[in-house]
């Protein structure tokens, strides 16, 4: 955006100058630049240059998930307190598919980067647990993602685990990688896509892997998971 926003300036200030071809070019070009970023397929590949290459997990030797917080949605209303935004809460479900996957023990990680009244990985272990599968570790003193590592690392040292699988959207995942590799955590990348050309599309878990009946459920498409809660609330006995 900035550098659009530079080069309608530069067309502005050519303009003024008397230079109209050159403002006319510099204008059709930003306009014509301003189109092709909008566009899915220059989108895709922006993304998949951010995200970098990724396969299914058919296999791990990994000894724990990691689950990053990605947000809270504050004070929502129809809850009464703060709860996982829609990001969180498709890391939660991705998170909880390779609980039951592989039998790893979760761990979850968010403070309250945004100044709510709680941690990300409060809300996030909520929704594990509605799912059936509940954090083993909570990490909720973190404000980004440098802390997410370091925080998590030192939990994880006490319980001599050193390779994970490292839970975040795609477009999170380089940095986060980093982040784990310099606590010395040997990170695998199980990326949830942010585009509807998922390169590693998590598959959503299934009414039967949520304990909750079919009929009560009314999937919704991409990141709008959220109405899960609602049904997840009324089968809490059924976990």
């Amino acid at each position: 955006p900035g550098g659009l926003i530079a080069l309608g300036a530069v067309a502005f200030g050519l303009a003024a100058l008397g230079r109209r071809r050159a403002a006319a070019f510099c204008a059709l070009g930003t306009l014509g630049l301003a189109w092709a970023l909008s566009t899915p397929w220059v989108g895709y590949r922006l993304w998949s240059a951010v995200s970098g290459p990724a396969a299914a997990i058919e296999r791990t030797d990994a000894q724990a998930i990691v689950v990053l917080g990605a947000g809270l949605a504050l004070d929502d209303p129809g809850y009464g307190r703060d709860i996982s935004n829609d990001r969180g809460l498709r890391r939660a479900h991705y998170a909880a598919e390779l609980e039951r996957r592989f039998g790893l023990p979760i761990l979850a990680t968010g403070g309250r980067p945004q100044g709510g009244l709680r941690a990300e990985a409060e809300a996030m272990a909520e929704d594990l647990t509605l799912m059936g599968s509940p954090p083993r570790w909570i990490e909720d003193q973190s404000k980004d993602t440098g802390e997410n590592a370091a925080f998590s690392a030192e939990i994880l040292r006490d319980e001599n685990i050193s390779r994970i699988l490292l839970v975040t959207h795609a477009t999170h995942m380089p940095r986060a990688l980093a982040q784990f590799d310099a606590q010395g955590l040997r990170s695998r990348r199980t990326m949830i896509s942010s585009s509807k050309w998922a390169m590693a599309h998590p598959n959503s878990p299934s009414p039967a892997d949520l304990r909750i009946p079919p009929t009560k459920i009314r999937w919704a498409t991409s990141a709008r998971v959220s109405a899960i809660r609602i049904y997840a609330s009324s089968a809490r006995s059924r976990i």
